[in-house]
């Protein structure tokens, strides 16, 4: 089932549990990772970024086939995502969730 990150946390926080983010860098990983929720009946958040893949769109459509698919809840999160394009592209693949790192900009390029 293909969720964004909000319900998934609420449910979390409001059951006190944590759940499990890992980096997937390849299709084997996507995988393994939502396999391993199913077996635990656990929510999963895959986290991608965009030196994961050299087809982004493909991986990230796999992996929403796959979270679909789930019997569990699963979000797509784009990791330390960075400038202007990369969020743009992620919002046009879907990407359910987006982390944006600024923490390399200079006080005087944070808006």
């Amino acid at each position: 089932m293909l969720y964004t990150m909000k319900p998934i946390l609420d449910k979390a926080r409001e059951d006190h549990y944590a759940v499990a983010a890992p980096n997937v860098l390849d299709y084997k990983t996507i995988d393994v990772a939502i396999k391993t929720a199913e077996k635990k009946n656990a929510p999963i958040i895959l986290n991608v970024t965009f030196e994961t893949n050299d087809d982004l769109s493909t991986f990230v459509n796999y992996a929403k086939d796959k979270a679909i698919h789930s019997k569990v809840p699963v979000a797509i999160n784009l990791d330390h995502g960075g400038d202007y394009e990369q969020i743009i592209k992620s919002l046009k693949m879907d990407f359910t969730s987006i982390m944006v790192d600024r923490s390399m900009l200079s006080n005087s390029k944070i808006t």
